[in-house]
């Protein structure tokens, strides 16, 4: 990376700022603009700022980029049956870019929570420690050994490997 702006571009904090999660039909979106020349300018920002946060929080979307191949710069979402939405990018800011997009691409609220309910009733049988589980100690879970304070652990568990050995 070249330049002192570029370094927060990237950070963590920076990509996870801006969530913009993209609708499940949408499988790819295309970028054309010009990097010179006052038409693309908000979508050379666009591509700058914005860009990094949408691919950090959306990787299951292909994004492509193409410069100086268009005459008209716009951004194109591909979906799942063949339908094509574009937005035309000429002489738009990059925050009138944001809310077109998000107006077009978002998932809506409902299906935000519908997932993140479905997200968090997933059991995981690695949680334990809770009693409303089920299960208090990994000594509980079936296939483990168990615990010494509950049941004596047997003559092979209670030896150290380098005492075993002299036997």
């Amino acid at each position: 990376m070249r330049g002192k702006s570029k370094i927060f571009l990237r950070s963590l904090d920076y990509l996870s700022k801006w969530k913009l999660p993209l609708k499940n039909s949408v499988n790819s979106i295309t970028i054309s603009y010009n990097t010179h020349g006052g038409i693309s300018k908000g979508l050379r920002e666009f591509v700058k700022y914005k860009l990094p946060q949408l691919q950090y929080n959306n990787p299951k979307v292909q994004m492509l980029k193409f410069k100086n191949r268009a005459p008209v710069p716009n951004i194109t979402l591909f979906h799942d049956d063949g339908r094509k939405w574009t937005i035309d990018a000429e002489k738009t800011s990059m925050q009138e870019l944001v809310m077109q997009l998000e107006s077009v691409a978002k998932k809506d609220s409902k299906t935000l929570l519908l997932e993140e309910q479905a997200r968090a009733s997933q059991h995981n049988r690695a949680n334990f420690g809770d009693a409303r589980q089920g299960h208090f100690c990994m000594c509980e879970i079936p296939g483990q050994v168990s615990c010494p304070a509950k049941r004596l652990l047997s003559e092979k568990f209670r030896k150290k490997p380098w005492m075993q050995k002299g036997q």
